[in-house]
């Protein structure tokens, strides 16, 4: 009986669950920096902008080393590099109960724990794409959906913790989270579906890819430099950047809300609602992508992402937050598109070592919001200026999808 089902099993799936395992672990435990942030500006009378300051310089010291884990990815395989993300991760996050001074709060996190996540993200996202072709997008949703539940429960976990424990012994724990789990997930990863004897294609599938055009790299693969000489990938480049942006200024929407008079507990609440609603979202368009195409997703996505960034100029009261939350997750999920729109477009031979430059825009607007929304709120005491200057570049990008269409065959010979 074990001899009928085994040749039947795709490995694949097994790396989609372990990948969604370590994304799951390292993002939602990523996603509680906005708790911390109006405890730290408390107990050590540190400024808003000093704080997230910290947050800036992790989102580009992780991207800037996404560079490198995808070309160690390529080169190495996932399993060691994922090991040592998770290991320097936990190791930061332990580092976070000893802060008193604000140099070691951008050492520990700003460069530790960023590091971690810049040796997690590319690798898991990259092999992942390597393991499919004709189930790709729902590989890589369901991969990028498992980051939902473990945010809905890491982030209001951590709140409760933080009552109750005080944010230093919170920190303590999320190391012990993430060293106890972590190492276990990387070890099940493997580079591509030739380590087990298959190869990509092999998943039963019944329906057919299309991303709108004819891809070019489905049957050739883009070298880096031949990628970054095509629009295409600068399009993507600024789209993917712009989203970095508005995920920056999410560390400061607890805060945001906390002015309304909304508790802190109900603050976590809201948030970890918003990450479910992005699971829902990923598994959806995801899916969708692989029968409809991804660029027209992509481009409603961030038409939703520039409506509701803007919204939140007019929302104060809580079944406001719940419902921006919600609709924020769903529209978010067009994120999960990027790898796969790689993939098509640049084939995947060189998958690890393209995704690790393009997640460099992610650095770049990740690390510009949320300085420049605490140094905003500093001077004018409010967050609307930083709210229409993220809906702005949002809207930009909104315009870079309406043009986007897949790279000639005279691209890749150029």
């Amino acid at each position: 009986m074990a001899d009928r089902w085994k040749p039947n099993f795709y490995y694949g799936w097994v790396i989609v669950a372990a990948a969604a395992a370590i994304l799951s672990l390292q993002w939602g435990i990523a996603g509680t920096y906005a708790l911390f942030l109006t405890e730290m500006c408390g107990d050590l009378e540190w400024g808003r902008a000093a704080v997230s300051g910290a947050y800036s310089l992790f989102a580009v010291t992780s991207c800037l080393l996404s560079m490198l884990a995808g070309r160690l990815n390529d080169r190495y395989g996932p399993k060691p590099v994922l090991m040592a993300a998770v290991i320097i991760m936990g190791a930061g996050y332990a580092l976070m109960f000893t802060v008193t001074q604000l140099w070691q709060l951008y050492v520990f996190y700003g460069v530790v724990i960023a590091a971690g996540i810049g040796l997690g993200w590319v690798p898991a996202i990259s092999t992942v794409t390597r393991w499919f072709e004709k189930r790709r997008g729902m590989a890589l949703g369901i991969t990028q959906a498992g980051m939902g539940p473990g945010s809905f429960v890491i982030v209001p976990l951590t709140q409760f913790l933080i009552l109750r424990l005080g944010w230093r012994n919170a920190y303590l724990a999320l190391a012990g989270l993430l060293l106890s789990l972590g190492p276990l997930a990387a070890s099940a990863m493997k580079l591509s579906p030739v380590e087990k004897g298959r190869r990509p294609g092999d998943e039963e599938t019944r329906t057919d890819s299309k991303s709108g055009g004819e891809l070019v790299g489905a049957e050739s693969h883009f070298t880096l430099r031949q990628a970054l000489g095509t629009l295409q990938f600068w399009l993507l480049f600024v789209m993917y950047g712009s989203y970095g942006m508005r995920v920056g200024l999410s560390i400061h929407l607890k805060a945001y809300m906390a002015s309304f008079g909304i508790s802190d507990m109900t603050a976590a609440t809201v948030i970890g609602v918003g990450s479910i609603s992005h699971s829902v979202g990923t598994l959806v368009i995801s899916k969708l992508s692989d029968r409809t195409g991804r660029q027209p997703l992509l481009l409603v996505c961030f038409l939703g992402l520039t409506v509701l960034t803007g919204w939140l100029l007019r929302t104060s009261q809580v079944w406001e937050f719940y419902l921006y939350f919600v609709a924020i997750g769903f529209a978010g999920a067009g994120f999960s598109l990027f790898p796969s729109i790689l993939a098509d477009y640049f084939g995947t031979k060189f998958h690890g070592s393209i995704y690790g430059v393009l997640d460099v825009s992610w650095g770049l607007g990740g690390a510009i919001s949320p300085i420049l929304a605490g140094y905003l709120y500093d001077v004018t005491g409010s967050y609307e200026l930083a709210f229409i200057t993220v809906a702005a570049m949002l809207g930009v990008s909104s315009a870079c999808g309406f043009i986007l269409k897949p790279p000639s065959k005279g691209d890749l010979n150029s």
